[in-house]
Order: structure tokens, then C-alpha cells, then sequence
């Protein structure tokens, strides 16, 4: 084993550093989330004193609730549950290219956009997940 991480270049290292470790996190995430531990916080509805312990003094909960669906799509795209998903995408991705011969470029670029799918495809899923959930 020692031999073989020898070898290996710094770039392979390095997206071996990313892979591995978000990967198990990953998988934590996703035990937690079928066994009903990993779904945070579940209510979203707005608290006016929340609102206002924040600074936003003249904002009511209505003119919050109209910012919040007007600006939601933004924000769920950057959340942990995504980044994981895009380090843990890139990560392997990186490792298929490197060993399917590509450049460092053709890498990184193959990679960032697997990424950018793994955060796009969660986002639209949480998109969709909330949309049946109001319709209730």
C-alpha cells in the first residue's frame, strides 16, 4: 500500500484527500436521512421576533415569507447537504479521469461539472420535495 501512495502524484493525492473523506460523510448523511435522524430542521415557517432579534425591525412575517419564496431556489443550492455531494462527485470524477488519461485540465473541468450536476440535481429534488409537501 505504502509503495503505491509513493507513486501516485500530488494531484491524485489530493483528490484522494477529497474523495475519501466526503464519501463517509456522505454515507453518514444517508443513513441518517433513511433512518429519520438527518432531516434537520423541519419547520420552516417564519417567526417575527426571529426576524426582529436579526436586526430586520420593519419586515413583517408576510413581507418575509414573500422574500423567502422569491430568494429560496438561491439558497438551497449552497447548502452542506450539496457541498458534500459536489466534493464527494468531484472527487471521484477527478480520480476517473486522472486514470482514464485525461489532462489536469480535462480533470478538473470533467469534474467541477459532475459537481455542479450532483448540487443541481439534490436542489431540484429538495425543489420538488418542498412543492409536495405544501401541496398537502
Amino acid at each position: 500500500m505504502q509503495e503505491w501512495w509513493d507513486v501516485i502524484s500530488t494531484f491524485e493525492k489530493i483528490l484522494w484527500y477529497i474523495s475519501i473523506p466526503f464519501s463517509v460523510i456522505l454515507v453518514i448523511q444517508l443513513i441518517l436521512t433513511f433512518t429519520g435522524l438527518g432531516g434537520g430542521k423541519q419547520d420552516d415557517a417564519i417567526d417575527e421576533s426571529a426576524l426582529q432579534e436579526k436586526g430586520l425591525r420593519n419586515i413583517t412575517v408576510h413581507d418575509a415569507s414573500y422574500l423567502k419564496s422569491w430568494m429560496a431556489p438561491a439558497f438551497h443550492v449552497f447548502t452542506m447537504r450539496n457541498i458534500i455531494a459536489f466534493m464527494t462527485l468531484f472527487g471521484w470524477t477527478g480520480l476517473i479521469g486522472i486514470h482514464a488519461g485525461l489532462s489536469r485540465i480535462a480533470t478538473l473541468g470533467i469534474a467541477f461539472g459532475a459537481g455542479l450536476v450532483a448540487m443541481m440535481i439534490l436542489t431540484f429534488a429538495y425543489f420538488l420535495y418542498k412543492k409536495k409537501r405544501s401541496v398537502k
